[in-house]
């Protein structure tokens, strides 16, 4: 493990292997692991539709009657926006978009969406499905969101510290989030939205995770795991070739989407990868599943780091 900076600007504190940061959009990997643990028992399908688990008063809409399942929410091939519309932001939410969006205003939402494409037809990055992903498998296990998370895959993989909420003891080892320009940013729990980037984790645990993806079992949890980094939806073959023309990538052969995970298929290697970010956070988290070497990179700094992710991991397996 490398560590470099501190916990908080002007402090002393080197984060380590336990610090506590928010993981944004690798929330969604656990989101979609819940997905195939309530599948595997007979909670849900895979292809059930949205609507077959959500209140009469709440409907996902369809294109000329092809309805959106939970298949093409967890591939990001809904239809649904990236985001929930403008107007649903409260005005005192400030750095915090939609964090006050409630499952009140989901439902309104889908009141007045419109899909922007035929549910499974093409890729397109959705939090707002991910969100009403997560909140369907809560209604259908009769569970919330945090408790699956903890019980489902936590407590079975040995992480004790990704959650959403967190204990006083690991509210001491989190740390405080800033812009690119350094300046502080406040956190505020997510409601509806927490199932796209809510939960809070440390490179111990996000190893952990790892470890189980790429030396676990076949059956149960990691086998689980290893099927979500299976390819379901493929890239067009121009998002490809534009792949292929950055250097480092031109082995390349395909890529694609499995459950949560994007995957990039090449000569000698397969990486699954995913990163996220907050307003103070960023997050990257990688495998390639062929020489089993994995990657986790967490910052408590906003900024892109996924092309850092995908050129450490593969340095580490050149």
């Amino acid at each position: 493990m490398f560590n470099h900076g501190h916990t908080e600007k002007g402090g002393k504190v080197r984060p380590d292997s336990r610090s506590i940061f928010e993981i944004g959009s690798l929330t969604k990997l656990f989101t979609a692991l819940l997905l195939c643990d309530l599948k595997a028992r007979g909670t849900v399908g895979l292809n059930d539709p949205a609507n077959a688990y959500l209140p009469l008063r709440a409907r996902v809409p369809n294109h000329e009657g092809k309805e959106v399942t939970l298949l093409h929410l967890a591939t990001h091939a809904s239809g649904l926006p990236r985001m929930p519309y403008k107007h649903f932001i409260r005005p005192d939410d400030g750095q915090h978009p939609f964090s006050r969006f409630s499952v009140e205003d989901a439902y309104r939402f889908l009141s007045e969406v419109k899909l922007e494409s035929r549910p499974g037809a093409k890729y397109a990055y959705s939090n707002f499905g991910y969100a009403l992903l997560g909140h369907i498998l809560e209604l259908a296990s009769g569970s919330n969101y945090q408790d699956l998370v903890r019980n489902r895959i936590c407590a079975p993989l040995g992480m004790e510290d990704t959650s959403i909420d967190l204990t006083a003891e690991q509210e001491r080892r989190f740390c405080h989030g800033y812009s690119m320009r350094g300046a502080p940013k406040t956190r505020r729990k997510l409601e509806f939205m927490g199932p796209a980037g809510g939960l809070r984790s440390s490179v111990d645990d996000l190893t952990k995770f790892l470890r189980q993806a790429s030396s676990g079992p076949r059956s149960g949890l990691p086998g689980m795991l290893k099927s979500c980094m299976a390819i379901r939806r493929r890239c067009p073959a121009d998002y490809v070739s534009r792949l292929q023309s950055e250097p480092g990538f031109q082995d390349i052969q395909s890529a694609g989407v499995g459950l949560g995970w994007h995957v990039y298929s090449m000569k000698e290697r397969n990486l699954a990868w995913h990163s996220g970010g907050t307003r103070g956070f960023s997050s990257f988290i990688g495998l390639d599943t062929v020489s089993k070497t994995g990657v986790v990179l967490i910052t408590n700094t906003n900024g892109d780091i996924t092309d850092v992710g995908i050129r450490g991991l593969l340095m580490a397996v050149a």
